[in-house]
């Protein structure tokens, strides 16, 4: 690993970190509420979000962990996705999108992780493609 690339690493875990440490607020209450309406009624944005997790638009630490957590059958893939990019989007807390995700229908959980699935395919596909 490259000093650059260590940097990087560095500041995604930083920014998970704040969010983490950060203290329940309004903003965080708002924040929270967005990503709950978000996740109920818009999966087509919340995917999109995560998509952009994966390529890389959020920055060179987080594409990295992400690609290392799309190759890896072994980790809940799918809890990763969606607790980071609540973080990185909307800064909500780990613990609080477990708790939106637990408080969702089942019928809409299936439809995330539906679509989770898709997105995790599509980009082993592509890792596996260009190397």
């Amino acid at each position: 690993m490259t000093n650059y690339e260590a940097t990087e690493r560095n500041a995604f875990n930083a920014q998970i970190k704040a969010v983490e440490l950060s203290p329940l607020d309004v903003n965080m209450k708002d924040a929270a509420a967005e990503f709950d309406t978000i996740c109920r009624t818009d999966h087509d944005l919340l995917i999109q979000r995560i998509q952009w997790l994966i390529d890389g638009c959020y920055g060179k630490g987080s594409y990295d962990v992400a690609r290392e957590v799309i190759q890896n059958k072994r980790m809940n893939r799918h809890a990763w996705l969606f607790q980071t990019i609540a973080a990185l989007e909307f800064g909500v807390k780990s613990s609080k999108a477990r708790s939106i995700w637990n408080a969702l229908g089942r019928d809409t959980q299936d439809t995330i992780n539906y679509l989770l699935s898709l997105t995790i395919s599509d980009a082993v596909r592509e890792l596996t493609a260009t190397n």
